[in-house]
């Protein structure tokens, strides 16, 4: 900086502070933006923590409930394809019972055989007719049975039926909400990812706001260092220059006083009558010391 005398240096160090405080105040601006928006970015990336917390969360009892429906799913269709056999075993042996049942109903082959059995104990029979009779009997007694027997099985496979439908309508149910839940779950997901990625950008934003707030505390630091020794050199030159113009002003004053001196002597050499200043001057000490 010393490129001329103490006055050029001033005048140079005087028209750079401005522009180094005007400087560190923008500096200052710029550092309160960035700090302001780090604590943006700190409260949005608390918030996005928050919701992803929240949607693991919802993920994870949406996941086990669907891995429950999926169990119960499996182990009800285990059961329906037993059941679907059964259906299909009674419903053959009911078709094999059907082939030799008789054709008429049981309430019909009921009231014949009450008939026959009426007439064979209230009536004298033959021997040859009772025969006919006992024997008629024992057909419809066995064509009873059978009767009984389709309709028992009948009975049966109805009920076997009913606990067919009831169970394959709830593996329906179980199979819907699977379905309705497995979208929900990758919709869960996908808000997840997408949660992440803004997180990932924000610590990415915050990263870059940190190293630039610290690239501007290192400028400003440099400012400062430099703000100060210029208003210390500043502080030298303006006593260096007090100085100056004291030594200045003394060196006129003891100009002036020899000049006095010289023209008291002159004066006192030419017979002239001196007056008690200039006595002073020839013959004592000034009233101050210069």
């Amino acid at each position: 900086m010393k490129t001329g005398g103490p006055r050029e240096e001033l005048a140079s160090i005087d028209a750079e502070l401005p522009k180094l405080l005007q400087e560190r105040r923008g500096i200052l601006s710029e550092m309160e933006r960035l700090e302001a928006r780090l604590e943006s970015i700190r409260a949005e990336i608390s918030s996005i923590r928050g919701k992803i917390r929240e949607e693991r969360e919802r993920y994870g009892e949406q996941l086990e409930a669907f891995r429950r429906a999926r169990e119960a799913r499996r182990q009800a269709a285990a059961t329906l394809a037993d059941m679907r056999a059964q259906v299909r075993a009674k419903r053959a042996a009911l078709a094999a019972l059907e082939r030799g049942a008789p054709g008429l109903p049981a309430s019909r082959l009921e009231e014949e055989l009450r008939q026959v059995e009426r007439v064979i104990e209230t009536r004298r029979l033959g021997r040859e007719e009772e025969r006919r009779l006992v024997e008629r009997a024992k057909r419809l007694a066995s064509q009873l049975k059978v009767a009984h027997a389709v309709a028992r099985a009948r009975a049966d496979l109805e009920e076997a039926l009913e606990a067919f439908r009831q169970k394959k309508a709830e593996v329906d149910e179980l199979s819907r909400v699977l379905k309705d839940t497995a979208p929900r779950l990758a919709e869960a997901r996908e808000r997840v990812a997408g949660l992440r990625g803004t997180l990932i950008q924000l610590r990415g934003e915050k990263a870059a706001v940190e190293a630039n707030m610290l690239e501007l505390a290192r400028k400003f630091a440099d400012i400062a260092g430099r703000i100060g020794a210029l208003r210390a050199r500043r502080r030298e030159l303006m006593a260096h220059m007090r100085e100056e113009a004291k030594e200045e002003l003394r060196s006129r004053a003891r100009a002036m006083l020899e000049e006095a001196r010289a023209a008291a002597l002159a004066k006192a050499q030419g017979g002239g009558k001196l007056t008690l200043a200039e006595l002073k001057l020839i013959y004592g000490e000034p009233d101050e010391e210069l």
